[in-house]
């Protein structure tokens, strides 16, 4: 069997990136497109799908779009672009990215110690101490509520006594949030170590990952051997938004399977982020392909998330999820305690919070956008909960805009996104919007009427 990189690489919205440098001949584009449909072939985990991938891109070489100057940056985001609107997987990317192309071509040559502890994805090293792996945050709330805030997930093999560390400093907590909103993923491997603290000690698998144009499957299952002791019999609660993507979409699906946890907060994006594993395989010009290599299938379900992503427990706007399960977590101890010492003690953190929670919805009485909304050409511009949101065909997820000055507002993306977005300019004529113009750094892209 091949070697395969199994990278969960968090590249939602990496589709445009500035492309800087020499622009690519035709011959060139051309050769890349042929080897990316090769990969596609040879890799893609839905086999069933490859015929139709291959017309859409091979019909692609004659059209306007691919046959504008490109450098070999913006030519990798035309391709990112166009796989993810024929598939609806945002696990497909072409990339930019001499240090991943070399680590790729390294990887494939030889063995791979020593090379994956520098990889680097999306220009994040998941293997960086300084960030400590990516567990940023770790607090005790009121009423001794535990709270981990993980921003992406790392190797196991690095972040393995990161792990230990945090849960035994939640060891004596009564109930614990774990913070997975904006966590677009990572390496796979490190969800079942995790999961195990919440699930007995015995050894039972969790899910599959079928590599079906290999014809292999590889088992998950809970460890038995743990740094530290696991966490069981108490409330944990998951924080999830539309950003929460690919392995961490896999532990929020899963701990939810298995009754190990609620989710709180919106729904993880409807399928985009794909119930795939990815590898990482070279092109050409320093360009890598990201093609979904395995399906995830889960033990109890049976299934995975792909069509519909993962549905919270407790539906609520993203940014109230954590005062939300915080406040449920402390409902559900007061309800469990007949100690009533505790019971006052419980009973004062949820006042707290509640108290809290009110001056903070006063505070943020939002300015009324809503005349903003409607449909400019493929431009989907939304009003929902006092935010404004666009929304294009291409890009799998809406995303928050923000007043910049005047008519013209900015994209937001969220706290692990990197990209190089545009902002939107609304026109008006007699005091009514009538057009949106899209202007990236600088320069008009395209102005669409409001219909």
């Amino acid at each position: 069997m091949k070697k395969i990189i199994h990278l969960i690489v968090p590249v939602l919205l990496l589709v445009s990136t500035v492309g800087f440098g020499q622009a690519l001949n035709p011959k060139q584009k051309k050769q890349i497109l042929k080897e990316l449909i090769s990969l596609v072939e040879k890799n893609y985990v839905l086999q069933d799908s490859v015929q139709e991938i291959k017309n859409h891109l091979e019909k692609a070489q004659n059209s306007e779009a691919f046959n504008k100057e490109y450098s070999a940056s913006q030519f990798g985001a035309y391709l990112t672009t166009m796989l993810r609107s024929i598939t609806r997987d945002a696990h497909f990317a072409v990339l930019h990215d001499p240090g991943m192309y070399q680590m790729v071509l390294a990887m494939q040559q030889g063995p791979a110690s020593g090379v994956a502890q520098n990889a680097a994805l999306g220009g994040r090293n998941l293997n960086d101490s300084r960030k400590n792996f990516f567990f940023t945050k770790l607090e005790i709330l009121g009423g001794n509520v535990g709270y981990l805030k993980i921003e992406q997930i790392p190797p196991l093999e690095s972040a393995r006594a990161t792990v230990d560390a945090s849960m035994a400093f939640l060891k004596h907590t009564h109930a614990l949030v774990i913070d997975l909103r904006s966590n677009p993923g990572g390496v796979g491997g490190f969800i079942p170590y995790l999961m195990s603290y919440f699930l007995p000690g015995n050894r039972q698998l969790l899910y599959t990952r079928e590599f079906l144009a290999m014809d292999s499957t590889s088992y998950l299952y809970t460890h038995e051997d743990l740094g530290g002791d696991r966490y069981l019999d108490k409330p944990v609660y998951i924080l999830i938004n539309r950003f929460t993507g690919s392995a961490a979409t896999n532990m929020a699906y899963t701990m939810k399977s298995f009754d190990a946890a609620l989710l709180v907060g919106e729904n993880t994006g409807l399928g985009y982020r794909g119930a795939h594993s990815a590898t990482v395989l070279p092109l050409q010009e320093n360009l890598v392909g990201i093609v979904p290599v395995g399906r995830v299938v889960n033990a109890k379900t049976k299934t995975n998330w792909r069509e519909n992503g993962v549905d919270p427990d407790i539906a609520c706007p993203p940014e109230d999820a954590l005062g939300i399960a915080h406040q449920t977590a402390l409902q559900y101890l007061i309800s469990q305690n007949s100690n009533p010492e505790i019971k006052n003690e419980l009973n004062a953190a949820l006042e707290s919070l509640q108290n809290n929670q009110s001056a903070k919805s006063e505070e943020n009485v939002s300015e009324d956008l809503s005349e903003y909304a409607g449909q400019y050409g493929e431009t989907t511009i939304s009003w929902e909960n006092g935010k404004l949101f666009t929304k294009r065909p291409t890009v799998p997820v809406k995303l928050e805009i923000r007043r910049k000055e005047g008519e013209m507002f900015k994209i937001i993306l969220p706290p692990n996104a990197r990209g190089n977005v545009p902002d939107l300019q609304f026109n008006r004529k007699d005091g009514q919007i009538i057009s949106l113009t899209t202007i990236r750094d600088g320069n008009e892209e395209r102005t669409e009427k409001k219909e």
